[in-house]
């Protein structure tokens, strides 16, 4: 895939609609593309064989500012983008704060093996 020369949720609809391979989408921070995404084109989302998002603690304390630490913050920064993604798909896989904060990895051995990333978004390569 090509650098997008559009916005990011411009560019992930276009994705969306046109794949001619399964999508897989990796959302590490924020939900707002996705939500601007689905309201778009409502559904859309739903044509994604995965999306796998780092967001939402169950038992650890929350991480976000902007509600005093009681929410995880790419939930808490963006609470209805949130709601909108977790439900306009059935393939969603969620690793909350509570796996996150014990399991480490090296973000730039991910992106330059299997992914492309689209402002706060990784898009899977094909």
């Amino acid at each position: 895939m090509k650098h997008p020369k559009s916005t990011a949720h411009e560019f992930l609809l276009e994705t969306l609609q046109n794949s001619k391979s399964d999508v897989t989408l990796i959302a590490i921070g924020p939900l707002t593309n996705l939500h601007a995404v689905e309201k778009l084109s409502p559904g859309v989302l739903s044509k994604a064989k995965r999306i796998i998002i780092m967001g939402g603690c169950i038992k650890e304390e929350g991480n976000c500012p902007k509600t005093n630490l009681i929410s995880e913050y790419n939930f808490g920064m963006d609470g209805n983008a949130a709601h909108c993604v977790l439900n306009a798909s059935n393939n969603v896989v969620l690793f909350p704060l509570d796996v996150t904060n014990h399991v480490q990895f090296d973000m730039d051995q991910i992106l330059a093996r299997y992914c492309i990333l689209v402002g706060s978004t990784l898009l899977k390569k094909s």
